[in-house]
């Protein structure tokens, strides 16, 4: 799908990194979710919202002007240790976003969401092929929690911590926390300062570009 192909075109780079904020509606389903049990299929249909796949896991995630999508690439010295990867990637998200605003408490929740006390801010994924790494993250700035009780049924599996809880209960978005806080300012601060911090905490689990595995990855991105 789209937002994956840009990454998968630049493996060459032993790390690649893009934050930006879409432009229009669309529903993201993970690698294992049916579109008929998570979102509203006919609606989205009805108003034009792209329903897509991506390559990773997770769960089925609205993107929307109101968020910041965070894409890494990068070439792992470990084919497996995800839950490892998930949790040192997170942690340098949360660690730019506290750098720049303060004491927000930002924790890994579930599997590997990001939240605030009970409050989801963020959904990630992962893709892992041999050493490659594709991680991508979905960043509330802007709940917009109508559109998104609008388009998504209640997810087919939900982490602990969610408790049943419905969307508008479950979710939040970061300008609650960081008043004024816009998807334009968050994307600039992501693109400036969480590739060092990246650098930093994964730096002795980055691995030289496989030659042999590269053409793969590089035939995914032109699907």
């Amino acid at each position: 799908m789209k937002i994956d192909e840009v990454i998968f075109k630049e493996a060459a780079k032993s790390l690649f990194l893009r934050c930006w904020v879409p432009e229009t509606n669309s529903v993201v389903l993970g690698r294992s979710n049916e579109a008929e049990r998570e979102c509203h299929l006919e609606l989205c249909e009805q108003e034009g919202v792209e329903v897509l796949k991506r390559a990773g896991g997770g769960g089925t995630v609205v993107l929307h002007s109101g968020c910041v999508v965070v894409s890494i690439g990068a070439w792992m010295q470990q084919p497996f240790k995800n839950d490892v990867y998930f949790s040192l990637i997170n942690k340098s998200i949360s660690t730019t976003i506290q750098k720049q605003y303060g004491s927000i408490d930002i924790r890994e929740r579930g599997i590997s969401d990001l939240a605030i006390g009970d409050k989801k801010i963020a959904g990630t994924s992962l893709f892992r092929s041999k050493g490659y790494l594709l991680y991508q993250a979905s960043i509330l700035v802007e709940s917009r929690i109508d559109l998104i009780e609008r388009l998504l049924k209640h997810p087919s599996r939900e982490p602990d911590y969610r408790k049943g809880k419905t969307h508008r209960d479950f979710i939040a978005g970061l300008n609650e926390y960081v008043i004024g806080l816009t998807p334009g300012e968050l994307e600039l601060v992501l693109s400036q300062n969480l590739k060092q911090s990246l650098i930093e905490i994964l730096s002795d689990e980055f691995a030289e570009v496989d030659q042999n595995h590269l053409t793969w990855i590089l035939n995914r991105g032109h699907a």
